[in-house]
């Protein structure tokens, strides 16, 4: 028996939301539930050399890594977006499963805390309204690359993202966007909110915030984002 779900199921929850196959869950359904059943008929869960795993409780880039294994659509489509789908629900503190919608009475076995598939654990302190609004309803604009030394600020400090540790920025954004931004090796760490516009950006990328003023003639922020605006999904590994 998966002790935490059974801990969810036996304790306060009011919402469950069943996803079948490819459908798309709205705005509404991922901020306001409990646990989010992902159901498939081709996938019953993520499994390492045929063996199911059953929970998973850090759903880093490991599993990527695992998911890229897979032969077919279902590694390189099906399972990664799975796993990035519960990357950002886990984040928010709701947890996902991912199951086989073919099974016999797979809701009831979900219920009863007996289905075969595989339990991601959300993480124990839960996102404000406003973060999970940010980490799991908006599309990313852009993308930006962060050094080491930001991603250690902001992954494990809980830090803004200033322009020093910015070394590159892809596609355009416009101020109040929500952008990606990742580490060196091409690892989605988080997304946030910009304070600038991708052009002004790359104009004050590896700068110190008392150079902002200098390359733009101004400077409304310090941060590139600010730390009530972004929210991490990887971890602080």
């Amino acid at each position: 028996m998966n002790t935490h779900l059974h801990s969810r199921l036996t304790g306060s929850v009011h919402r469950i939301v069943v996803k079948v196959g490819s459908g798309v869950l709205t705005r509404k359904n991922s901020l306001n539930t409990d646990i989010i059943a992902s159901l498939s008929g081709q996938i019953c869960g993520l499994h390492n050399d045929a063996q199911l795993i059953r929970v998973v409780d850090h759903p880093g880039a490991w599993i990527e890594n695992l998911a890229a294994t897979i032969a077919g659509p279902l590694g390189t489509g099906g399972m990664k977006t799975k796993i990035t789908a519960a990357r950002k629900l886990t984040t928010a503190g709701i947890p996902k499963i991912i199951a086989c919608g073919f099974s016999p009475d797979i809701l009831l076995s979900i219920f009863e805390n007996t289905f075969e598939g595989t339990y991601f654990v959300p993480k124990t302190e839960k996102l404000n309204s406003r973060k999970k609004w940010i980490g799991l309803t908006l599309e990313p604009k852009g993308r930006i690359t962060i050094d080491a030394g930001a991603k250690d600020a902001v992954v494990r400090q809980h830090k803004s993202l200033l322009p020093s540790g910015i070394i590159r920025v892809d596609d355009y954004f416009d101020v109040g966007d929500p952008v990606e931004f990742m580490d060196q090796d091409n690892r989605i760490l988080g997304m946030g909110l910009v304070n600038y516009n991708a052009t002004d950006v790359l104009k004050i990328m590896g700068c110190q915030t008392s150079q902002i003023k200098d390359r733009l003639g101004y400077r409304p922020y310090d941060e590139v984002i600010h730390r009530d605006n972004l929210v991490i999904t990887a971890d602080p590994v």
